[in-house]
């Protein structure tokens, strides 16, 4: 199977602040029950055109009685919108179960939902700017030098391993195995960035994996490849999901002027020298 040509990537967001001066803005918290028309209801008791929506997510858990939907509407309202009478109106809609008001102030929204989780009822979560992150994975190698390098790896490896325990308790080992194209694809959508991935030379045991606009390489120059930690957790996943030795090469890097990064996972193979 080969890999298909890069496509635009869809872009997502996660809630953090709004801000639009002069607006009045909230955030109604709701949990309703998973069943068709729950949501749709609660959308059309909101004033139209007085309400006005910004963003709006939704998250499906087991709660008592059987599944609910958690979400997290957010939006700005006209003058003579009575907040507080809204959400006890929302509260009488058939199928919410809860709903909780939040009100900007002065045109600013900051967010009050805590914990961040990935999924619904999974590991709990940290956002943090991106070149931040980036910054201190630089600092770390200008630090440490080849120890630096040695401590990625080990850190990405220790996370795959843990990751792929995650997911194996979730969705079982056989399933994980099928799927570990499609699984590793989710470090994208956590943000390392964005990924393809194929079976390599035909072969089941040998995965390839390409990386556009790397967290860990973009905008970095070397003359060698910079993905150490990215290897270490390819590696230490699907060591993991296969219950194998996995050795995880960087093959192609943005750093020495690649168009993007390409590791490959070998099954059964010996193990990777850390910050080769």
């Amino acid at each position: 199977m080969g890999l298909a040509p890069p496509t635009e990537p869809l872009a997502k967001s996660v809630a953090v602040y709004f801000y639009r001066p002069g607006r009045s803005l909230f955030h109604v918290a709701f949990v309703i029950d998973h069943r068709p028309g729950s949501l749709l209801r609660l959308l059309t008791a909101i004033p139209v055109p007085g309400v006005n929506l910004l963003h709006l997510t939704i998250s499906i858990s087991n709660g008592g009685g059987g599944e609910i939907a958690a979400g997290h509407l957010y939006a700005e309202a006209a003058p003579d919108v009575d907040l507080e009478a809204l959400t006890a109106a929302l509260r009488t809609v058939p199928g919410v179960r809860a709903a909780r008001l939040q009100a900007g102030s002065e045109g600013l929204l900051v967010d009050d939902a805590y914990p961040l989780s990935f999924t619904a009822g999974g590991p709990t979560a940290l956002l943090q700017r991106r070149a931040a992150f980036s910054r201190m994975i630089q600092e770390i190698r200008d630090t440490m030098r080849s120890g630096g390098l040695v401590l990625l790896y080990e850190q990405g490896l220790l996370y795959g391993q843990s990751t792929a325990r995650e997911d194996v308790r979730a969705i079982g080992s056989e399933f994980a195995r099928r799927n570990l194209p499609t699984l590793l694809t989710g470090f994208g959508a956590m943000g390392w960035g964005q990924m393809q991935v194929a079976s390599a030379e035909s072969r089941a045991d040998r995965l390839t994996i390409r990386v556009q606009d790397s967290l860990e390489c973009v905008g970095q120059t070397s003359a060698g490849p910079l993905g150490h930690y990215l290897r270490g957790l390819f590696a230490g996943y699907a060591s993991g999901i296969w219950d194998a030795p996995v050795e995880c090469t960087e093959r192609a890097c943005v750093a020495m002027g690649a168009l993007q990064c390409e590791f490959l996972l070998a099954r059964s193979a010996p193990g990777p020298s850390p910050g080769r």
